[in-house]
């Protein structure tokens, strides 16, 4: 059975998005787009690989679908101070990742411990925010992390190159 790759149906996707782009027949930002490209990528690769027991790959899709709506969240909505939502954020998308790894396979329940205590540490981390001082170090890290995100696809591109079971 041949079998879509969604890495590589996002890059077409992509592909053809710049190229509109390029042509001046889409208005949008290069932040818009990846962030867009990483919804796409999310879902197509969570729809192609649940129930397949493929861990990896489903963390994968999960993390860069919340990413992208994180992405989506701070460019198309006014937000104050971005950096009270950033570490936060990343802990419910890392605990969004094991909740879909547990639904995968419901005999892990490991995943789902994991999971609770991750979004917990996300919800207490916004709501005690300004009490600690680690939080908010924590957060501006976070936030310029953030502000290079765009060589996490190279990271996650090295990755696909040396790995070709994916």
């Amino acid at each position: 059975m041949n079998r879509v790759s969604p890495l590589a149906l996002t890059f077409i996707v992509l592909g053809v998005i710049l190229f509109l782009k390029l042509f001046g027949e889409i208005i949008a930002s290069e932040t818009h787009i990846y962030g867009n490209m990483l919804l796409f990528y999310g879902i197509v690769s969570v729809f192609m690989n649940m129930g397949k027991q493929r861990k990896g790959v489903l963390f994968l899709g999960v993390f860069s679908f919340m990413l992208g709506v994180l992405l989506y969240v701070m460019n198309n909505f006014d937000i104050m101070s971005t950096n009270r939502m950033i570490l936060p954020a990343l802990f419910f998308i890392f605990g969004s990742g094991f909740l879909f790894i547990y639904f995968d396979d419901l005999s892990e329940t490991i995943f789902l411990i994991i999971s609770i205590l991750l979004i917990l540490a996300g919800y207490f981390t916004f709501a005690f925010y300004d009490s600690f001082e680690l939080i908010r170090f924590s957060a501006s890290i976070s936030k310029k992390t953030l502000d290079y995100w765009e060589y996490l696809f190279i990271i996650i591109g090295v990755g696909i190159i040396t790995d070709r079971r994916i």
